[in-house]
Protein backbone atom coordinates (compact mmCIF):
# COMPACT_ATOMS: atom_id res chain seq x y z
CA UNK A 1 0.00 0.00 0.00
CA UNK A 2 1.40 3.54 -0.93
CA UNK A 3 2.78 5.72 1.86
CA UNK A 4 1.34 9.08 2.32
CA UNK A 5 3.21 11.64 4.93
CA UNK A 6 0.69 13.05 4.31
CA UNK A 7 -0.04 14.13 0.87
CA UNK A 8 -3.64 14.31 0.61
CA UNK A 9 -3.87 14.75 -3.29
CA UNK A 10 -1.56 11.52 -3.53
CA UNK A 11 -3.93 9.95 -1.41
CA UNK A 12 -6.86 10.80 -3.14
CA UNK A 13 -5.51 10.09 -6.32
CA UNK A 14 -4.34 6.54 -5.49
CA UNK A 15 -8.16 5.82 -4.22
CA UNK A 16 -10.36 7.58 -6.89
CA UNK A 17 -8.05 4.83 -9.22
CA UNK A 18 -8.97 1.83 -7.26
CA UNK A 19 -13.03 3.10 -7.17
CA UNK A 20 -12.62 3.55 -11.23
CA UNK A 21 -11.56 0.31 -11.11
CA UNK A 22 -14.45 -0.94 -9.21
CA UNK A 23 -16.97 1.05 -10.99
CA UNK A 24 -16.10 -0.12 -14.01
CA UNK A 25 -16.53 -3.18 -12.84
CA UNK A 26 -20.08 -2.75 -11.63
CA UNK A 27 -21.68 -0.95 -13.80
CA UNK A 28 -23.34 -2.26 -17.02
CA UNK A 29 -21.16 -2.37 -20.04
CA UNK A 30 -23.44 -3.36 -23.15
CA UNK A 31 -24.11 -0.57 -25.72
CA UNK A 32 -27.24 0.64 -24.81
CA UNK A 33 -28.01 4.12 -24.40
CA UNK A 34 -29.34 3.95 -20.81
CA UNK A 35 -25.78 2.18 -19.91
CA UNK A 36 -23.64 4.39 -22.00
CA UNK A 37 -25.63 7.37 -20.16
CA UNK A 38 -24.72 5.50 -16.78
CA UNK A 39 -21.55 5.08 -17.48
CA UNK A 40 -20.40 8.39 -18.49
CA UNK A 41 -21.92 10.26 -15.80
CA UNK A 42 -20.17 8.21 -13.13
CA UNK A 43 -17.03 7.25 -15.17
CA UNK A 44 -16.40 10.91 -16.32
CA UNK A 45 -13.81 13.53 -14.25
CA UNK A 46 -14.40 13.46 -10.55
CA UNK A 47 -12.85 13.30 -7.16
CA UNK A 48 -14.46 10.88 -5.60
CA UNK A 49 -15.29 12.71 -2.61
CA UNK A 50 -17.69 10.21 -0.82
CA UNK A 51 -16.50 6.88 -2.06
CA UNK A 52 -12.77 8.33 -0.67
CA UNK A 53 -14.74 9.03 2.76
CA UNK A 54 -16.11 5.27 2.92
CA UNK A 55 -12.52 4.34 2.82
CA UNK A 56 -10.79 6.44 4.65
CA UNK A 57 -13.79 5.73 7.91
CA UNK A 58 -13.21 2.40 7.83
CA UNK A 59 -9.26 3.14 8.20
CA UNK A 60 -10.12 5.07 10.95
CA UNK A 61 -12.45 2.13 12.34
CA UNK A 62 -9.54 -0.39 11.97
CA UNK A 63 -10.99 -2.16 8.84
CA UNK A 64 -10.39 -3.05 5.17
CA UNK A 65 -10.64 -1.54 2.40
CA UNK A 66 -11.34 -4.59 0.39
CA UNK A 67 -14.55 -4.97 2.46
CA UNK A 68 -16.31 -1.68 1.66
CA UNK A 69 -15.06 -0.59 -1.57
CA UNK A 70 -17.75 -1.82 -3.63
CA UNK A 71 -20.33 -0.13 -0.47
CA UNK A 72 -17.99 2.59 -1.28
CA UNK A 73 -18.91 2.19 -5.14
CA UNK A 74 -22.48 2.25 -4.36
CA UNK A 75 -21.85 5.80 -2.78
CA UNK A 76 -20.80 7.34 -6.04
CA UNK A 77 -23.51 5.80 -7.66
CA UNK A 78 -25.91 7.36 -5.72
CA UNK A 79 -24.13 10.31 -5.68
CA UNK A 80 -24.44 10.61 -9.56
CA UNK A 81 -28.07 10.23 -9.96
CA UNK A 82 -28.15 13.41 -7.59
CA UNK A 83 -26.18 15.49 -10.20
CA UNK A 84 -27.61 14.01 -13.38
CA UNK A 85 -31.11 14.96 -11.75
CA UNK A 86 -30.41 18.10 -10.22
CA UNK A 87 -28.73 18.99 -13.80
CA UNK A 88 -31.93 18.62 -15.70
CA UNK A 89 -33.84 21.38 -17.46
CA UNK A 90 -36.85 21.10 -14.73
CA UNK A 91 -34.16 21.18 -11.93
CA UNK A 92 -30.95 23.56 -12.15
CA UNK A 93 -30.97 23.57 -16.09
CA UNK A 94 -27.38 23.27 -15.89
CA UNK A 95 -25.10 22.51 -19.74
CA UNK A 96 -21.77 21.69 -17.61
CA UNK A 97 -20.83 19.51 -15.27
CA UNK A 98 -16.96 18.58 -14.71
CA UNK A 99 -15.79 20.61 -17.76
CA UNK A 100 -18.25 18.71 -20.14
CA UNK A 101 -21.80 18.42 -21.02
CA UNK A 102 -24.19 17.36 -18.71
CA UNK A 103 -25.91 13.91 -19.11
CA UNK A 104 -29.54 15.11 -20.43
CA UNK A 105 -27.01 17.76 -23.27
CA UNK A 106 -24.94 14.58 -24.72
CA UNK A 107 -27.87 11.71 -24.41
CA UNK A 108 -31.44 13.72 -24.12
CA UNK A 109 -33.47 14.68 -21.23
CA UNK A 110 -35.39 11.02 -21.20
CA UNK A 111 -32.17 8.88 -21.10
CA UNK A 112 -31.33 11.18 -18.41
CA UNK A 113 -33.88 10.75 -16.13
CA UNK A 114 -33.98 7.11 -16.73
CA UNK A 115 -30.09 7.14 -15.96
CA UNK A 116 -30.19 8.16 -12.91
CA UNK A 117 -33.12 6.31 -11.54
CA UNK A 118 -31.07 3.33 -12.82
CA UNK A 119 -28.13 4.34 -11.14
CA UNK A 120 -30.16 4.92 -7.86
CA UNK A 121 -31.07 1.30 -7.94
CA UNK A 122 -27.73 -0.10 -8.95
CA UNK A 123 -26.40 1.21 -5.65
CA UNK A 124 -28.93 -0.51 -3.37
CA UNK A 125 -27.94 -3.56 -5.54
CA UNK A 126 -24.67 -3.63 -4.96
CA UNK A 127 -24.97 -2.78 -1.34
CA UNK A 128 -27.38 -5.37 -0.41
CA UNK A 129 -24.46 -7.71 -2.68
CA UNK A 130 -21.73 -6.21 0.35
CA UNK A 131 -24.19 -6.59 3.08
CA UNK A 132 -24.71 -10.05 2.36
CA UNK A 133 -20.57 -11.01 2.98
CA UNK A 134 -20.88 -8.97 6.07
CA UNK A 135 -21.12 -10.70 9.77
CA UNK A 136 -23.32 -8.03 11.12
CA UNK A 137 -26.38 -8.65 13.07
CA UNK A 138 -29.88 -8.11 11.37
CA UNK A 139 -30.60 -4.73 12.61
CA UNK A 140 -27.10 -3.49 11.88
CA UNK A 141 -27.48 -4.28 8.53
CA UNK A 142 -30.95 -2.46 8.61
CA UNK A 143 -29.76 0.59 9.97
CA UNK A 144 -27.06 0.95 7.21
CA UNK A 145 -29.95 0.75 4.50
CA UNK A 146 -31.88 2.93 6.47
CA UNK A 147 -29.11 5.75 6.64
CA UNK A 148 -27.57 5.21 3.25
CA UNK A 149 -31.72 5.61 2.12
CA UNK A 150 -32.78 8.40 4.45
CA UNK A 151 -29.52 10.36 2.91
CA UNK A 152 -30.92 9.80 -1.02
CA UNK A 153 -34.80 10.52 0.16
CA UNK A 154 -36.68 12.99 1.07
CA UNK A 155 -34.78 13.48 4.34
CA UNK A 156 -31.61 14.05 2.08
CA UNK A 157 -30.49 14.94 -1.13
CA UNK A 158 -34.08 14.61 -2.93
CA UNK A 159 -35.56 17.01 -0.49
CA UNK A 160 -33.09 19.50 -0.09
CA UNK A 161 -32.71 19.86 -3.85
CA UNK A 162 -36.77 20.38 -3.50
CA UNK A 163 -36.51 23.02 -0.69
CA UNK A 164 -33.51 24.81 -3.21
CA UNK A 165 -35.88 24.67 -6.25
CA UNK A 166 -38.63 26.29 -3.63
CA UNK A 167 -36.35 28.81 -2.27
CA UNK A 168 -35.53 30.44 -5.67
CA UNK A 169 -36.32 34.16 -6.00
CA UNK A 170 -37.66 34.25 -2.52
CA UNK A 171 -35.78 36.49 0.30
CA UNK A 172 -32.76 35.19 1.86
CA UNK A 173 -33.43 32.86 4.68
CA UNK A 174 -30.34 31.47 7.30
CA UNK A 175 -32.23 29.27 8.18
CA UNK A 176 -33.96 27.55 4.97
CA UNK A 177 -30.35 27.76 3.88
CA UNK A 178 -29.21 25.82 6.68
CA UNK A 179 -31.52 23.25 6.06
CA UNK A 180 -31.23 22.92 2.35
CA UNK A 181 -27.61 22.68 2.57
CA UNK A 182 -27.90 19.74 5.70
CA UNK A 183 -30.13 17.59 3.57
CA UNK A 184 -28.83 18.19 -0.06
CA UNK A 185 -24.66 17.80 0.40
CA UNK A 186 -24.29 16.98 4.40
CA UNK A 187 -26.54 13.62 4.69
CA UNK A 188 -24.65 11.77 2.03
CA UNK A 189 -21.24 12.84 3.00
CA UNK A 190 -22.51 11.79 7.03
CA UNK A 191 -23.81 8.44 5.34
CA UNK A 192 -20.91 7.77 3.55
CA UNK A 193 -18.70 8.31 6.78
CA UNK A 194 -20.88 6.03 8.34
CA UNK A 195 -21.37 3.27 6.29
CA UNK A 196 -17.35 3.22 6.35
CA UNK A 197 -17.26 2.41 9.41
CA UNK A 198 -20.38 0.49 10.68
CA UNK A 199 -19.17 -2.25 7.87
CA UNK A 200 -16.05 -2.15 9.84
CA UNK A 201 -17.67 -2.61 13.29
CA UNK A 202 -17.12 0.70 14.87
CA UNK A 203 -18.85 1.01 18.05
CA UNK A 204 -21.45 3.67 18.76
CA UNK A 205 -19.01 6.70 19.93
CA UNK A 206 -16.59 6.26 16.93
CA UNK A 207 -20.13 6.39 14.32
CA UNK A 208 -21.22 9.08 16.27
CA UNK A 209 -18.30 11.09 16.47
CA UNK A 210 -18.02 10.26 12.33
CA UNK A 211 -21.62 11.42 11.86
CA UNK A 212 -20.79 14.56 13.57
CA UNK A 213 -17.59 14.88 11.69
CA UNK A 214 -19.48 14.12 8.53
CA UNK A 215 -21.74 16.79 8.95
CA UNK A 216 -19.27 19.60 9.69
CA UNK A 217 -17.20 18.52 6.99
CA UNK A 218 -20.63 18.50 4.85
CA UNK A 219 -21.31 21.89 5.54
CA UNK A 220 -17.29 22.88 4.89
CA UNK A 221 -18.16 21.20 1.39
CA UNK A 222 -21.30 23.00 0.36
CA UNK A 223 -19.99 26.35 1.59
CA UNK A 224 -16.82 26.37 -0.31
CA UNK A 225 -19.33 25.28 -3.47
CA UNK A 226 -21.11 28.15 -3.03
CA UNK A 227 -17.71 30.38 -2.84
CA UNK A 228 -16.58 28.81 -6.14
CA UNK A 229 -19.53 29.76 -7.73
CA UNK A 230 -18.63 33.43 -7.20
CA UNK A 231 -15.21 33.62 -7.38
CA UNK A 232 -14.25 30.52 -9.28
CA UNK A 233 -12.55 30.15 -12.53
CA UNK A 234 -15.18 27.28 -15.14
CA UNK A 235 -11.40 26.46 -16.44
CA UNK A 236 -11.07 25.13 -12.83
CA UNK A 237 -14.30 24.04 -11.40
CA UNK A 238 -15.75 22.66 -14.60
CA UNK A 239 -18.80 24.55 -14.77
CA UNK A 240 -20.50 28.01 -14.99
CA UNK A 241 -19.95 30.57 -12.70
CA UNK A 242 -22.75 32.62 -11.06
CA UNK A 243 -25.24 30.00 -12.32
CA UNK A 244 -26.72 30.29 -8.53
CA UNK A 245 -27.03 33.72 -8.77
CA UNK A 246 -28.38 33.90 -12.14
CA UNK A 247 -31.06 31.15 -11.14
CA UNK A 248 -31.65 33.48 -7.51
CA UNK A 249 -30.85 30.43 -5.54
CA UNK A 250 -30.39 30.99 -1.76
CA UNK A 251 -26.53 30.40 -1.33
CA UNK A 252 -23.90 31.24 1.80
CA UNK A 253 -22.32 34.59 -0.46
CA UNK A 254 -26.31 35.32 -0.58
CA UNK A 255 -27.32 35.02 2.67
CA UNK A 256 -24.19 35.71 4.76
CA UNK A 257 -21.68 37.47 2.15
CA UNK A 258 -18.75 36.58 0.51
CA UNK A 259 -16.38 37.35 3.90
CA UNK A 260 -18.72 35.76 6.39
CA UNK A 261 -18.52 32.69 4.37
CA UNK A 262 -15.05 32.41 4.39
CA UNK A 263 -15.04 32.95 8.10
CA UNK A 264 -17.99 30.19 8.21
CA UNK A 265 -15.68 27.59 6.11
CA UNK A 266 -13.13 28.26 8.69
CA UNK A 267 -15.72 27.37 11.85
CA UNK A 268 -17.30 24.42 10.03
CA UNK A 269 -13.88 22.90 9.13
CA UNK A 270 -12.58 23.35 12.62
CA UNK A 271 -15.97 21.90 14.31
CA UNK A 272 -14.58 18.60 11.49
CA UNK A 273 -11.18 18.52 13.02
CA UNK A 274 -12.39 18.56 16.53
CA UNK A 275 -15.01 15.53 16.21
CA UNK A 276 -11.71 13.51 15.45
CA UNK A 277 -10.23 13.85 18.72
CA UNK A 278 -10.52 10.34 19.82
CA UNK A 279 -9.06 9.19 16.81
CA UNK A 280 -5.63 8.38 16.26
CA UNK A 281 -3.22 8.28 13.07
CA UNK A 282 -5.83 5.73 11.08
CA UNK A 283 -7.95 9.22 11.16
CA UNK A 284 -4.89 11.18 9.41
CA UNK A 285 -6.97 10.69 5.96
CA UNK A 286 -10.41 12.64 7.56
CA UNK A 287 -8.37 15.18 8.96
CA UNK A 288 -6.27 15.86 5.77
CA UNK A 289 -9.61 16.09 3.88
CA UNK A 290 -10.83 18.96 5.58
CA UNK A 291 -8.08 20.82 4.43
CA UNK A 292 -8.87 19.39 0.89
CA UNK A 293 -12.02 20.76 1.05
CA UNK A 294 -11.53 24.29 2.24
CA UNK A 295 -8.33 24.65 -0.13
CA UNK A 296 -10.19 23.50 -3.52
CA UNK A 297 -10.28 25.04 -6.27
CA UNK A 298 -13.24 22.84 -8.23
Amino acid sequence: MTEYSFDIAAYMDDKKLIIDKRLELLLPSDNSVLSQAMRYSVLSSGKRFRPVLVLASAAAAGGKEEQVLSAAAAIEMVHAFSLIHDDLPAMDNDDLRRGKPTCHKKFGEAAAILAGDALLILAFEVLSKVLCDVPLSAKQLSEIIETVSRASGHKGMTGGQALDIESEGKSPDAEILLEIHKKKTAELIMASCYLGAKLSGAKKRALDDLMKYGYHLGMAFQIKDDILDVVGKTEETGKAVLSDEKCEKTTFPVVFGLESSEKLLLKESGLALKALKKFGQTADPLRELIKFVSERKK
